[in-house]
This record gives C-alpha cells, structure tokens and sequence, in this order.
C-alpha cells in the first residue's frame, strides 16, 4: 500500500442490504473454504517474499520470478493464466529554465528552483499558461488544458483538491503542468513512466519565491505565457505484466459479467544504505493480499459449480509507484466496462498485531460508506466469525492509495479491503513472511471467498451509495461510460 493505514474503531459493519443468502454456509460454498490452508499460504509467500526475488521492484528480475510464479499457481487451481505486458520507462529529469510572462511583466527560475518529472526531453516556447486555483470549483473537462502548460498552487489543506484535479491533469492533453509550492515534491517523487496506464505529462515542482507571489497575482484565464525546458540525463525502456485468470461463471445469462479480486504483486526492491544492501521483502505489503488471491483463486475453482458471474483475479505490478499496473489494467479491461461491476482490492492481511492492539478476526473496507459491498459482505461475516470495522478515524482519504482507486476511477464500485490499522514495519526491512499470521490470514481470507461467491451470485450489482456526496464523481464516470443505468443500478 501506497501509505499506512490509521486508527479506525471496531465495530460490526452489518449494514442493511445484505445478500438474502444469509449466514448458513451452503454445502458447495463450504466445499470452497475447506481449500483455504495456512500452510498453503505459509508456502507460497515464503516464496515470494523470500530474498531471492530481491523485493519486486517494479521493473525488476525479482518482479518478472515473481510473475511466473504467480501464473503457475493459477495453472495448479485449472486456470488459464495470461498476462497484460505494459512498456516501462524511467527517466530522470534535469530541469533547465522556466520564464513566465504575464501583463508585461516577467519571472524566471533556474534549476536549483526547480524538481521535474519527464519521460523525455522537453522544449516549450511561449506556450499558453493556464492557472487553476484550487481553492475554486475545479474543471472536469480534460479538454480544457489541451496544448497548455496549467500552472497551480499547492499549499497546505488542498491534498484533497489535487486529488481530485491530479486524475484529470494527467489524462488531459496539457503540454506539462507546473507545481508551486514545497508541496509539489510529492508529485514527482516517481520516476516512472507506464504509456498505456496514463499520458507521460511532464511536470515541474517549482519553490521560488518570487514565482510564487507571481502566481497567486495571476487570474484564471488570463494571457499568460511560459517558456519551459527539461532535459533526461538518463532514459530506460523495460516490461512489466499484470497476472489474470479467469473463472468462467456458471449462468449463462450472467457469465459475461465480472466480478475482479485483486492485489498488487510488487513491492520496493533493494535499497543500498549504510548497513549494505537491504531487500525489502514486502511480505504483508503486499504479499499477504497476493497470495490470498491465489488461494482464494484455487478455492473457488474448486468447486462442484462456480458462482454465476466470471471472477477475474489479478495481482498488479506498480502499486508502490502510483497504482501504475491497476491503471493500466482499468483501461484493458479482460471484461468490458459497462459488465464489470465490482472490485474487491486485498491489502495488508497478514499481520493482527498492528500498532493499535491486536485486531485478530477483524477487516475493514477502505472508504466505509462509499459502495454497498460492505453490506454485502456482511452475511459472510457473520458466517465465518469475522468482524467488520466501522467508522475509520482517520476519514476516507485511504481510499485513492490503493489499486481499488484506479477502478473507482473508472466508475467500477471498488473497495481495498485490510486490517483495520497499519503494522510497526509497514515499508520496512522488518515485514518478512516470518512474522505473518496464516491461521488469521486464512481466516480472513475465508470470509473473502464467501463474500465474494455471495457477491457473483447476486443478480443485483452492488453499487455507490447515492447519499453519500464524496463519491458523486465515481457515480458520475459510472454514468458517463454507461449511457443510461440498466435495470438494477441507480
């Protein structure tokens, strides 16, 4: 996961709405639980958070092992593995010069002012100037910024702002975007590049003063012009692959409809420090969510006869990055769009003991309150003796740092679901494989696959909770790329 998770208070999340399956676990359901096995878990990340895969950095060796592996263990449950296989390029930018002219007047920035993000040189004469201020109502257009450099000021309290802009900047076709203000580091702190997840548009982080003031005295649409240029001194060119199986469902009138259980397969890689080189094993971030795909994958291809939609699993690479492969995945959809209709995103599983207490037994849905899966996912919980937590104190803002967002975006209700507080080691040498927890983990990951069979065979999709305003704009894209709402949906 891109950030740790909080303090969230436990409680049981029985929400109204839930499946009328009830609690009782059916004779072919529990035939798929009766798969689930800590030893199996045990085995399979023990592998793959071992120091021979040298910490999944995206790209890597270790990655590419690690990609195999997983596609093999779909093979042993009789799946077909295949793999989505996206181009990735890092580069390293070396800002040169940014000169702005507005009203007659001029300001400059050297490169000891300026941090940049670009996947190739660039050379920007008299461009048009377009300023966002996000303390306004924010454009939704993306055409609005075509062909122009949008400049914006990033200070204190609109993280939430940029979030909602960020998504909008880099599927547009501006020329770059500049960023004023300390804040703006944040934003490029990738050198990553991935085409076919998103546009490679080029950014500036600038923190000169006297650009600043310039900026806050420019007026939104006004007729200003920027000169930029960036340089790479370093430019390579690499694969990385999403690993998908798919199980076919069993209704023939809802066998082409998708349900997608996820989790990102990559982690840090190697960091040279002062003690040597250290792998980072990333065993519960995100091993943990990984290898519950994989037997969650196998239980359900188990059994007797499947659920009624098709079930895609996939782990994604790129997560710790910026969600590059689940970006990429939403926009190569193995399911259409409009027929895949939920996303559940598995994070952080494996450790209990977290820096709040022990949470055994216990998960929780990032962004409580957004979608209805929550509530479908009840009578799982119930059935299985496990605990939804409700009421997250440290709000929803966790819910666009996981792979479930890149969906969201799309308009595809989508949640991560995790143990409900981050872990003392969370991006740290110390999250080995040694120090999960199987029998919780398989636990968990009992409830998931009732949840998620339940899910498949419910011939109402779930959907975003209309009262709930900090989704309109998922409903929104929804809409968009549905047309008009189909019997069942809102």
């Amino acid at each position: 996961m891109r950030t740790a998770l909080g303090v969230i208070a436990l409680g049981i999340g029985l929400w109204a709405g839930a499946p009328t399956a009830g609690p009782r676990i059916t004779p072919g359901e529990q035939a798929a639980l009766d798969h689930i096995s800590a030893s199996s878990l045990r085995g399979a990340l023990s592998f793959l958070a071992s120091d021979a895969l040298e910490g999944r950095d995206t790209p890597s060796r270790g990655l590419d092992i690690a990609a195999e592996y997983i596609a093999s263990k779909f093979r042993a449950a009789g799946l077909d593995p295949f793999f989505q296989t996206a181009q990735v390029i890092r580069a390293t930018a070396v800002p040169q010069q940014l000169a702005i002219t507005d009203g007659g007047r001029t300001v400059t920035a050297g490169p000891g002012e300026m941090r940049a993000r670009a996947e190739r040189t660039v050379e920007l004469a008299d461009a048009q100037l377009y300023k966002v201020d996000l303390a306004a109502p924010l454009p939704h257009d993306a055409g609005v910024f075509d062909g122009k450099v949008v400049l914006f000021e990033f200070g204190p309290g609109q993280w939430s702002a940029v979030e909602r802009l960020w998504p909008v900047l880099m599927s547009s076709g501006a020329a770059a975007v500049v960023v004023v203000g300390e804040r703006g580091r944040a934003l490029i702190e990738s050198d990553m590049f991935v085409p076919g997840a998103e546009r490679p548009v080029p950014v500036v982080s600038v923190v000169d003063d006297s650009v600043k003031e310039f900026c806050r005295a420019m007026k939104t649409g006004s007729a200003a012009r920027i000169s930029l240029r960036i340089l790479t001194s370093s430019r390579t060119v690499a694969t990385a692959k999403n690993v998908i199986a798919i199980l076919r469902g069993a209704d023939p009138e809802l066998r082409g409809t998708c349900v997608v259980l996820s989790a990102h397969y990559d982690h840090l890689g190697v960091k040279r420090t002062t003690r040597g080189e250290l792998v980072f094993n990333g065993a519960n971030d995100d091993g943990s969510g990984t290898v519950s795909v994989l037997e969650v994958a196998a239980a359900l291809a188990s059994m007797p006869q499947p659920p009624r939609r098709s079930i895609v699993f996939v782990t994604f690479f790129g997560e710790e990055e910026g969600l590059y492969g689940s970006a990429y995945f939403a926009r190569h959809l193995p399911c259409p769009l409009a027929q895949t209709i939920a996303d559940i995103n598995l994070e952080q599983l494996g450790r209990p003991n977290t820096d709040h207490g022990e949470m055994r037994n216990s998960l929780t849905f990032v962004g409580q309150g957004y979608t209805t899966l929550a509530a479908g996912f009840a009578s799982a919980a119930e059935a299985t003796g496990v605990t939804i937590a409700a009421h997250p104190a440290l709000g929803d803002e966790f819910f666009s740092r996981s792979d479930n967002f890149s969906l969201a975006e799309r308009g595809i209700p989508a949640q991560t679901i995790a143990i409900p507080a981050n872990f003392a080691e969370y991006h740290a040498v110390g999250d080995t494989w040694e120090k999960i927890d199987y029998a919780n983990l398989a636990r968990l990951d009992g409830m998931i696959a009732l949840g998620l069979i339940r899910l498949a065979d419910d011939s109402q999709p779930p959907q975003w909770n209309a009262g709930n305003p900090a989704v309109g704009e998922y409903r929104e894209e929804w809409r968009r790329m549905h047309g008009s709402a189909p019997a069942g949906r809102p």
